[in-house]
C-alpha cells in the first residue's frame, strides 16, 4: 500500500515544470505553518514541533537548490530562505504562534510573485537537479 502512495504522488508531480513543482512547495510550507500554528494553540507541543520542522526542511530544500548562476532571483531569495528557517526554528524553540504569524505571510508572498513569473527550469535549478516528490516528502535528483 505505502509503495502506492509513493507511485501516486510520483503521478501527481510528473510532468509538471520546476516552476509548478515549487509552488507545490510553498503551499505544503504554508499548509504546514498553519497546522503548526493550531498545534500550538492547542498545547500539542509534539504535533507543533513535527509541522514546524518539516516546514523547515522544505524551505532549506528550496535554499539548497536555488542556482546562483541563473540570475540575480535566486540570490534576492537566499537571505529570505534563511530568515525564515531561522523564524521557523525560534517559533519551534519556543512554540510560539505569534513567529509562525510572522512566516505565514512572507512565505505567502513569496509564493505569488512566483505565480506571477514565466521561467524556464534552468533559472533557478541547476540542470542536473530536479525537484520530485510533494510538500511533505521531498528529495532532489542529482
Amino acid at each position: 500500500m505505502n509503495q502506492n502512495i509513493k507511485t501516486y504522488e510520483r503521478v501527481q508531480t510528473d510532468g509538471l515544470n520546476q516552476k509548478q513543482l515549487i509552488l507545490i512547495l510553498y503551499n505544503g510550507v504554508s499548509r504546514l505553518l498553519v497546522e503548526a500554528k493550531e498545534a500550538i494553540a492547542k498545547k500539542d507541543d509534539q504535533l507543533a514541533h513535527d509541522k514546524l520542522d518539516r516546514a523547515r526542511k522544505v524551505v532549506f530544500h528550496l535554499l539548497s537548490t536555488l542556482n546562483f548562476e541563473a540570475g540575480e532571483i535566486a540570490h534576492m531569495l537566499s537571505p529570505l530562505y534563511s530568515f525564515i528557517i531561522v523564524k521557523i526554528t525560534e517559533a519551534n524553540m519556543k512554540k510560539d504562534a505569534d513567529l509562525v504569524d510572522e512566516i505565514i505571510p512572507i512565505v505567502e508572498n513569496i509564493k505569488e510573485g512566483w505565480e506571477g513569473i514565466q521561467l524556464d527550469d534552468k533559472t533557478i535549478l541547476p540542470e542536473n537537479r530536479r525537484i520530485i516528490g510533494n510538500s511533505s516528502q521531498v528529495c532532489i535528483t542529482v
